[in-house]
This record gives C-alpha cells, sequence and structure tokens, in this order.
C-alpha cells in the first residue's frame, strides 16, 4: 500500500501518507524521478494537507536503498500559508534490506537538519490494509483518537445516511480490527453510531464497485432489521466517489461476493 512517515510525534508535529511507495518493488521502479501526491495528517488542526514531491531512490552496495523525497515550494503553488515554511526540503528515506520499517534524515531549506529515533518514537514504517503483526504494538500506544479524526475529517459525514453531526459520527474500520485491520484512511469509513453497529454485526456489506449498502438477507441471529433501518439502506445513495475510490480495496477484501 505505502508508507507512513511519522514526523517527530513527541512534538505532535504529524504523519505523511506516501501510498505510491511498493516496498516490495523498488528494485523495478523509481530508476528516474517521478512525481507524485502524498497527504500529511496534521493533528493540531486535524486536518489533512496534500503534497506534490518528487521522489527517486538510490541504492548503495551494501543493499540499502534511500527513499528520496523532494518538497519543493514550486510544486505547490495553492499552499501560500507561511507556517508551512518547514516544510520544503528534502527527506531521506532509508530502507535496509528486507525492512519494513526504519528511519530518515531531513534536510530543510531553512538549513534545519533532522535524523529520526526509531520507528516507536518517530520514523517511517510499512503500511498495508492489514496492519503487520510487528506494528499492532506500536498502533496501539499511539492510536488514542487519531483514526477517527481522521475519517471524520476525510468523510465530514455519515456515508450511508449523510448525517453530518459530529458528535454522533465514528470511524468504522472496514476489515475489523481484530482480523488485523489497520487504523488507515483506506480501511475506514464515517458511520453514524447505530449505522456503525449494525455494519460491525455484518447486518449489512457494501458493494466494493458502486459503493451502496447491500442487507445480508442471510444474516442468523437473534438481531433483526426493522424495516426503518431496512428503508434507510434501500434508499441510501451509497458511497460518495472519493470515498469509494479511497476504500475500495478494503471493501473487496471483505466483500462477501467474491
Amino acid at each position: 500500500m505505502g508508507i507512513i512517515v511519522e514526523w517527530r510525534p513527541e512534538a505532535e508535529s504529524g504523519t505523511e501518507y506516501i501510498d505510491d511507495i511498493d516496498l516490495d518493488n523498488l528494485e523495478d521502479g523509481y530508476g528516474e524521478c517521478v512525481q507524485m501526491q502524498t497527504e500529511f495528517w496534521s493533528p493540531k488542526i486535524r486536518e489533512f494537507t496534500k503534497f506534490e514531491a518528487e521522489v527517486w531512490i538510490e541504492r548503495s552496495t551494501n543493499g540499502r536503498i534511500d527513499i528520496v523525497v523532494r518538497y519543493d515550494r514550486g510544486l505547490n503553488p495553492k499552499i501560500q500559508d507561511d507556517s508551512y515554511d518547514s516544510c520544503w526540503g528534502t527527506n531521506r528515506i532509508i530502507v535496509e534490506q528486507g525492512e519494513n520499517h526504519g528511519n530518515y534524515h531531513w534536510k530543510g531549506d531553512n538549513g534545519f537538519k533532522f535524523k529520526s529515533k526509531g520507528k516507536d518514537k518517530c520514523g517511517w514504517r510499512k503500511y498495508e490494509l492489514r496492519e503487520p503483526k510487528e506494528h499492532r504494538g506500536y498502533r496501539r500506544r499511539n492510536r488514542k483518537n487519531t483514526f477517527r479524526d481522521q475519517i471524520i475529517a476525510k468523510d465530514r459525514k455519515c456515508v450511508i445516511s449523510r448525517e453530518k453531526t459530529e458528535l454522533v459520527l465514528e470511524a468504522a474500520h472496514i476489515i475489523p480490527d481484530k482480523d488485523d485491520g489497520s487504523d488507515t484512511p483506506k480501511n475506514g469509513i464515517a458511520l453514524r453510531v447505530d449505522i456503525h453497529r449494525l455494519y460491525d454485526k455484518k447486518m449489512f456489506f457494501i458493494n466494493p464497485k458502486s459503493g451502496e449498502p447491500v442487507i445480508n438477507n442471510k444474516f442468523v441471529g437473534k438481531f433483526k432489521l426493522s424495516s426503518t433501518y431496512k428503508n434507510l439502506l434501500k434508499d441510501s445513495k451509497g458511497l460518495p466517489s472519493e470515498t469509494l475510490k479511497r476504500v475500495s480495496k478494503a471493501l473487496q477484501d471483505v466483500w462477501p461476493g467474491g
């Protein structure tokens, strides 16, 4: 899926998602500089910011690969806020042979330099729809309300009912947490609290192609859907297009239709 860069979390500086870097196929790609989009999550303002960055890789003789990510103000003309001045520079993500986490070296255009200190405090790690076992301890120690905040910031409303009152919105895992589902935006949707309960109980699924809710007619148990909920699900317009694009792979993973 990509990598997550933890930008000095001890100072709550934020988290960055770089989706288009495939650690399993680095040898086959990025021979030349490519431009890609990254997403930076700021916990202070609870918002995502999209950056355009230049990316290339540099190989060493000992098997180490450096993923070099260059953030240039000229590639991001829409970002004019002076508070982002510290974001321009070059990040060298160090990938040791066979590793799925590690450190990075930052060199800012303003002269500031920083070296990360390991994945438990600051660094980078691989992420997938199903979180690698070795990361689950880290995730549980640091998750707090980040997952919910990120999903609400993405969807802004319940993707089934279109309810916008944040007090009753929750972040629902598509691939369940108990099945190692990751705490990333590609594995979460915003649902009204009662609809979230129905979804977790598999009272309905979401079609990964259309984004429409599908009532689970094979459900066997003590719970039965009322006509109110049946009508709500049948009348739903389904997931907004941007949400469906983000989570379609996770929906396919749990879709009972194969």
